[in-house]
């Protein structure tokens, strides 16, 4: 996994460059995935060997909900990567 400018793709679903929030690290809170860490217009890149697809979506939407971030989850099958990019 590693953290990354966002695609192209995902740059279009971006609300607003501007963070009311700000990068909260919750250090208690440690997932397997980083997306806490996420700025606006960054993902993070996850092969499909080692995420599920719905449990991949389910967990961004619950730390949306929690934070009051909102992420992406794009399929790339043309490099067998996921992409959860922080949106908003």
């Amino acid at each position: 996994m590693h953290i990354l400018p966002s695609s192209e793709r995902a740059k279009r679903k971006i609300v607003s460059y501007t963070d009311p929030i700000g990068p909260k690290f919750e250090i208690a809170n440690q997932t397997m995935y980083p997306i806490d860490r996420l700025l606006i217009g960054f993902s993070l890149a996850v092969p499909f060997n080692e995420a599920n697809e719905k449990s991949l979506r389910v967990l961004t939407s619950i730390k949306g909900r929690k934070t009051g971030k909102r992420f992406t989850v794009l399929k790339h099958d043309d490099v067998q990567l996921y992409e959860v990019a922080r949106i908003a």
